[in-house]
């Protein structure tokens, strides 16, 4: 909340790198997608989208890994700048 990024998409653009922020979207099998920015980190040989946030709610995803309830996984766009509020 209060956050604000400005994005590139990866459909030919600009590559997701491992230590950058990226946009993350999820298709649901209701076919409702999320959206999410995360950290690309390598861990063990996957890449994860890991949140930066201390709040339990929000988790990494293993972007390798099928999900119960999601049909599609992707990297959608690489963070280039962002501003977030100090609290």
């Amino acid at each position: 909340h209060g956050s604000i990024v400005e994005c590139i998409s990866t459909f030919g653009h600009v590559e997701a790198l491992v230590g950058r922020r990226v946009v993350v979207v999820r298709q649901r099998d209701d076919l409702r997608f999320e959206a999410t920015v995360k950290k690309l980190v390598e861990q063990d040989g996957e890449l994860w989208a890991v949140p930066e946030s201390t709040n339990p709610a929000f988790q990494a995803i293993r972007l390798a890994a099928a999900e119960p309830g999601i049909l599609e996984t992707r990297i959608a766009a690489v963070v280039v700048r962002a501003i977030i509020d100090e609290d």
